[in-house]
């Protein structure tokens, strides 16, 4: 006689009683447990192959791999890491370019504060500052629709997590909810304001960094070295600045007293009213953080399918 198996769906966490069948599908969504299974099982090869072998998971799939270098960096990206930063370095190095490219820095900057202005309900608008030069990033007042969305975001996330049973993601994201809201409901949120100009700085020169150690996102093997040069660029003009203000007195003063005077700059505020430090404090913890982005990227790309297995792992309720 026939046996029923109680099952839950992978895909849609439906429960089916199905009988002993290779083909047996859920009765919700239509998946074919044995397909899944086996596509898991391919999956799984390929990623060990990977992590023993350092190649490019699509590669071993595909059965074209190529032998492994003991470093886990392919020719391409030694080729394009060598290439970017000597490109980047020369686009610092001289002044005109320099001049030109700091206002990319400049854009990235702004944006990271309206990011975490939107983030934390305020609309905000990132701009060049034609007046004081630099850039500027206009806030509006708290507008409570836009903390709704934030929360509802949550809550879906919440939900899609619930579904799947992924017990430790949810504990995670619940931490995530209570930290958010003490930093939106006290001045923390401003502190988080201010460092967003720079911290975005190093963010996006981390992800241009892997992008040229890793080739993710490129479709032409030219993307490889431009990103490399972007992300030395940003990070040499980060740890440049980061260094004056530590060095220089001249230069401090001249940028505590930017912006029309009184001290309205990121680090000035800062230090003065959220660390009670002296700036060149604040800066000597940026120009860390510079110094430590690159590695950070290659700690990404050395570990990614560790990293790309434990977020599985959550998000599936393992």
């Amino acid at each position: 006689m026939p046996t029923l198996t109680a099952i839950v769906c992978p895909k849609c966490g439906h429960e089916s009683a199905l009988l002993s069948d290779p083909e047996a599908a859920c009765e919700r969504c239509g998946l074919v447990f044995a397909r899944f299974r086996e596509r898991e099982e391919t999956a799984r090869l390929a990623a060990a192959t990977v992590r023993e072998q350092a190649v490019n998971p699509a590669d071993v799939l595909e059965g074209t791999a190529a032998a492994p270098l003991s470093t886990g960096l392919d020719v391409a990206a030694r080729r394009a890491l060598a290439a970017g930063a000597a490109a980047g370095l020369a686009l610092y190095a001289l002044p005109f370019t320099r001049f030109l490219l700091r206002y990319l820095a400049t854009l990235v900057h702004e944006l990271g504060h309206a990011a975490v202005g939107w983030a934390f309900g305020y609309p905000s608008i990132p701009a060049f500052d034609f007046l004081y030069g630099g850039g500027v990033t206009m806030l509006d007042q708290r507008n409570s629709g836009v903390l709704i969305v934030v929360y509802a975001a949550f809550a879906l996330l919440g939900w899609w997590l619930w579904r799947r049973s992924a017990q430790v993601a949810l504990a995670i994201l619940a931490l995530a909810v209570a930290v958010y809201s003490m930093a939106a409901f006290t001045p923390g949120h401003e502190a988080l304001f201010l460092a967003a100009g720079h911290a975005s700085e190093l963010l996006f020169a981390g992800i241009f960094l892997y992008r040229a150690l890793s080739g993710s996102a490129c479709r032409t093997p030219g993307e490889r070295p431009l990103y490399g040069a972007v992300a030395t660029f940003l990070l040499l003009n980060a740890a440049g600045f980061a260094w004056r203000l530590m060095s220089d007195h001249g230069f401090r003063v001249e940028y505590e007293e930017a912006k029309g005077g009184g001290r309205w700059m990121d680090f000035s505020r800062l230090a003065d009213e959220f660390f009670g430090v002296e700036l060149q404090t604040v800066a000597a913890a940026f120009l860390f953080a510079a110094v430590a982005t690159p590695l950070v990227s290659w700690a990404v790309l050395r570990w990614r399918e560790a990293l790309a297995e434990t977020a599985a792992d959550l998000t599936s309720g393992s």
